[in-house]
């Protein structure tokens, strides 16, 4: 198992979510646009799945901050 998957399975959102951080500053420098949702790390294959938020949580790009928080429903 890669770091990377180790990180979306854990139950601290602070892991995951510093993980999908990453992947987002990686999409902006190679794609030079930030993407609307994080839904194009599993469809462009960069993770098999995305980790399972709160309840009353959604996985989001804050694009001003240039990361990945978890907003509310």
């Amino acid at each position: 198992m890669s770091a990377i998957e180790r990180d979306m399975m854990s139950s601290d959102p602070n892991v995951y979510l510093k993980t999908l951080t990453d992947l987002l500053n990686g999409w902006v420098m190679s794609k030079n646009s930030v993407p609307t949702n994080v839904d194009v790390f599993v469809k462009e294959k960069m993770i098999r799945r995305l980790p399972t938020p709160p309840p009353g949580k959604q996985l989001a790009i804050d694009a001003k901050a240039m990361r990945v928080v978890l907003a509310d429903r």
